[in-house]
């Protein structure tokens, strides 16, 4: 059996790939467009994400990021990951039903990814010129 899932699918993918008493449930793993690089629970990201998972410590013990970069998961399974090049596009235009500054679209980056929000300004910033900074937006979750 091959578990897949897109985007909060992926989310929960991710989590039995996490629970190892999962293990017997499925032999590999497809996750396109994970959303690893909003970390979960936060005021500010309620608006990006009402549900999420909760870190019970029982079924799930860390953040998702932590626990795949601690190698806290199936690492027997066969993975593949993807993405969905125009995913964001949804989200940013249904929150932001105005035109974003390169001001605020800063201030939004830095506070949703906070100690990597300058890695992911100076790879976008240069590429909009354009008023509207949305784009920008519906794009920064794909810096690798």
């Amino acid at each position: 059996v091959t578990i897949f899932g897109e985007s909060a699918g992926a989310q929960s993918v991710g989590l039995h790939l996490m629970i190892q008493s999962s293990g017997p449930l499925f032999k590999q793993a497809i996750l396109q467009s994970l959303p690893f690089s909003i970390p979960l629970k936060s005021r500010f990201l309620e608006v990006f994400e009402t549900w999420g998972p909760y870190i019970d410590g029982d079924l799930i013990k860390e953040q998702a990021v932590t626990a795949f970069q601690k190698g806290h998961w199936q690492k027997e399974k066969s993975v593949l990951l993807g993405t969905t090049s125009e995913e964001g596009v949804i989200f940013v235009y249904s929150v932001f039903n105005k035109p974003v500054s390169a001001v605020e679209s800063t201030v939004y980056i830095t506070a949703i990814f906070k100690q990597h929000a300058l890695r992911i300004l100076h790879k976008y910033l240069p590429q909009y010129r354009e008023a509207d900074h949305r784009g920008m937006l519906a794009q920064v979750g794909r810096v690798p």
